[in-house]
């Protein structure tokens, strides 16, 4: 019972002493900066200052660093913020990054899709190697269907290695873009996508070594229970040998 009020009394005078205490300076650190670039410490105090919160000189109890916090979690790029002061007088702003997950490309519009699945607008900072995304696609078709095969994708070491962009038509239907063969991969739509998927891991590792990987010119996964695939012409088949012979 002692011991319970005696921590209750010093916790209210190192309040009240923290309270009573001057900024006399501000630091803002970012947590994740060994994995994503998209902010820096002084972007940070820059924004924070142009906010028009009074920092330096203010007594910690007046701080607003409530006001602080959302002022930084409108920078682009920044998911979480956390602002606490030390007894010394030190305000701390910690700072952790959006993760993109893919970057859309269109012509009138580019952006990254967050593993939150909100958009990041491009930095001038920092470039991140994302799976790559073309063509006409709704916010909530990115959001709510592609999403969840872009985390489907990166948690699978084969395909990840495999597929490095997806296009998706007006009508929502998807292509997928390998680094293996000279063939267009068609999903369809964005159902049963975890299925479709493992086909084709399957058909890469089964079917092409035996075939050869440049005998088709289309694989088509919307079919239930089959890979279909399309022969290339003969013409094609006889260019793409005579590139391949020029380059060894």
């Amino acid at each position: 019972m002692l011991i319970t009020a005696y921590l209750v009394v010093s916790l209210a005078f190192t309040n009240t002493v923290l309270d009573n205490k001057e900024c006399i300076a501000v630091r803002a650190n970012v947590q994740d900066s060994n994995v994503n670039h998209f902010v820096n410490p002084a972007e940070i105090m820059t924004y924070v200052k142009g906010s028009g919160i009074r920092m330096h000189g203010v007594k910690m109890g007046e701080l607003d660093q409530y006001g602080i916090r959302q002022a930084v979690l409108r920078m682009p790029g920044v998911r979480e913020v956390i602002v606490y002061a030390t007894p010394s007088g030190l305000l701390t702003i910690d700072v952790w990054q959006r993760t993109p997950l893919f970057r859309f490309v269109h012509s009138e519009d580019s952006y990254y899709v967050d593993e939150e699945g909100v958009e990041m607008p491009l930095s001038p900072n920092h470039s991140a190697r994302v799976m790559i995304v073309t063509g006409e696609a709704s916010r909530d078709f990115l959001r709510d269907s592609l999403k969840p095969i872009v985390e489907h994708i990166n948690e699978k070491p084969f395909l990840e290695s495999l597929i490095h962009g997806i296009h998706v038509e007006p009508d929502h239907t998807i292509e997928l873009y390998c680094r293996i063969g000279d063939h267009r991969v068609f999903m369809g739509d964005g159902s049963e996508y975890q299925w479709k998927l493992a086909k084709l891991q399957t058909f890469y590792e089964k079917a092409m070594p035996i075939a050869g990987w440049q005998r088709y010119d289309k694989i088509d996964l919307r079919y239930s229970n089959q890979v279909v695939a399309r022969k290339a012409s003969s013409a094609k088949l006889k260019q793409v040998l005579s590139e391949t012979n020029q380059t060894e």
